[in-house]
């Protein structure tokens, strides 16, 4: 397969890896802001890729033949650059949040379902067009351990969940003061969290209350630095997320993922990389499954077998939406419906 880039904001460092050992082709990369600084170029050829460099996104789409985009940009071009590449039958691997504001999603969302009903030539073959959100987190062994044992019924009915993002805040680069560029904490940070807790609850909600703070955020204008969100699904069964970037520097680790799911039969928690069981045998400490195919390999794999990966294209769409509600009730100060049937029908 041939994969060019747009961006090196994000986590394309999910990629190179997979396509080297699918034998795949980086053909070429641009920057989707002329602001933004191109600091790919090291990684990718560690991995053997020298892709050709690019001006614009434009002119990157117009002289390459590509079958799959590699998309991590600033956050707020991610559904313009998104749609461009599904209109021309591209695959799309895409930093999260996939867009960030409900119009730009249901445009991707649109142009994503006409680019699978339409006939899509790349070179001599008929093509499916697939599109994942880069939520590598999941495939860290804590937390593949975690949702195996909660999605195979282990914990009973799950009825309430709490999920963990704290990052350090570091040196922050310009566009995360701008909310058009970086689209809101709760839609890059949060919504990792949000993520988990859908998935491996089973939990779908139906209502948002959000909160946010930008106070000690260390001077990066409109980031905000502490957000906290309580999502509440049918028959009362309930979520929190909360994500900070209070993290001292002196940490362990750049990032601190938690996540506790209570349900009937027992209490699973993720917590410092590890994961604890307590139900009716007492309390243990699971056991860690073995390395696993990378988010970024199973993709190719969907693109090739159409077999879906971890992160199919509506999970990512749901996570997405979600998110954007929660920063809607954040920004309003009001609880805000969840609905994404009903999305879906508008789009």
């Amino acid at each position: 397969m041939k994969i060019i880039q747009i961006g090196a904001s994000g986590h394309y460092a999910y990629a190179p890896e997979a396509a080297k050992k699918l034998r795949c082709e980086y053909v070429g990369i641009a920057m989707g802001d002329r602001s933004e600084k191109n600091t790919a170029m090291p990684s990718l050829a560690a991995y053997g890729f020298s892709p050709a460099r690019f001006d614009t996104p434009e002119e990157l789409f117009e002289k390459t033949d590509a079958d799959v985009l590699v998309l991590n940009s600033y956050m707020g071009y991610n559904a313009k650059y998104a749609c461009m590449a599904l209109k021309r039958g591209i695959s799309v691997f895409a930093e999260k949040p996939i867009a960030t504001t409900t119009d730009d999603l249901k445009r991707v969302i649109s142009a994503y379902r006409t680019a699978n009903t339409t006939a899509c030539l790349v070179g001599s073959r008929q093509e499916r067009v697939c599109l994942c959100g880069m939520f590598g987190i999941l495939d860290e062994p804590w937390f593949v351990c975690a949702r195996e044992l909660s999605t195979g019924g282990a914990l009973g009915e799950i009825r309430l969940v709490h999920a963990q993002k704290s990052y350090r805040l570091g040196t922050r680069e310009p566009f995360y003061s701008q909310r058009e560029l970086y689209g809101g904490t709760i839609p890059w940070v949060s919504i990792h969290a949000i993520d988990w807790a859908w998935r491996f609850s089973g939990i779908r909600p139906v209502e948002v209350t959000a909160r946010q703070s930008r106070v000690a955020n260390g001077g990066n204008g409109s980031l905000e630095s502490t957000a906290c969100c309580l999502f509440t699904g049918e028959n009362g069964a309930m979520i929190s997320v909360s994500a900070d970037y209070l993290r001292p520097s002196a940490a362990p680790t750049h990032d601190d993922d938690r996540i506790r799911l209570a349900g009937t039969e027992g209490i699973l928690e993720v917590r410092d990389r590890r994961v604890f069981l307590l139900d009716g045998a007492g309390e243990r400490e699971l056991p860690l499954p073995g390395k696993t195919e990378s988010i970024f390999e199973r993709f190719l794999r969907e693109i090739e077998t159409g077999k879906p990966g971890t992160v199919s294209a509506m999970g990512s769409f749901y996570s997405t939406y979600l998110a954007l509600c929660a920063r809607q009730s954040a920004d309003t100060g009001t609880t805000v419906k969840t609905d994404f049937d009903a999305f879906l029908r508008e789009t």
